[in-house]
């Protein structure tokens, strides 16, 4: 007897790919320093910092804390999101007032 489709698998999936995708550009800085550095002229602490800083905020250590903080001081989920969802459109807009690093000269 055949079983019937179980389309809780396509959740999985998804999430799956999703997540493989989402930490593969997370990671793959790596594979683009020198082109960082060439492109953009930037030194390679700049490249680690800004590369340590969004694994720190989207899933490191920031990001989960502070929802699991908002959880337990409102107790709803669909608080939690549209907060965060304001806090990522605030930090996507202030994207927009990005300079470049100030290059040393050499103390010129």
């Amino acid at each position: 007897m055949r079983t019937k489709y179980f389309f809780g698998y396509n959740i999985v999936a998804a999430g799956f790919a999703i997540q493989a995708v989402s930490i593969g550009a997370l990671f793959a800085y790596g594979v683009f320093f020198k082109e960082f550095q060439a492109e953009f002229g930037w030194s390679r602490a700049t490249i680690s910092g800004a590369s340590s800083l969004a694994f720190l905020v989207m899933g490191g250590a920031i990001g989960p804390l502070m929802a699991g903080r908002i959880f337990d001081l409102t107790g709803s989920y669909q608080l939690v999101f549209l907060i965060l969802t304001a806090m990522a459109l605030v930090g996507i807009i202030l994207t927009t007032t990005l300079r470049p690093p100030v290059r040393d000269t050499g103390g010129t």
